[in-house]
């Protein structure tokens, strides 16, 4: 996805397609409308996968080697420690 349309792009993209896809939530109910919290869901997971490769890589690229361990143990602190949040 960054190759095609590069990393900003891809970056805003998927987080605002995954936002997006987690609406769809609001308009399930029974009958065939059930079927809309399984299929946005799965969508919006690909969409968030799409985003944390994408947003791994590019931190990954402009981090200097040597500080390379430290961004990202502090970013993993920082987002799993905010998921209880």
């Amino acid at each position: 996805m960054t190759r095609r349309y590069g990393v900003g792009p891809t970056l805003y993209g998927s987080a605002l397609l995954t936002t997006a896809l987690q609406l769809p939530a609001i308009a399930t109910g029974p009958g065939w409308r059930l079927l809309i919290f399984p299929v946005a869901s799965s969508l919006a997971g690909v969409a968030a996968t799409v985003f944390n490769v994408a947003q791994l890589s590019y931190r990954q690229r402009i981090t200097p080697e040597r500080l390379l361990g430290r961004v990202n143990a502090s970013m993993r602190f920082l987002m799993w420690g905010a998921t209880p949040l």
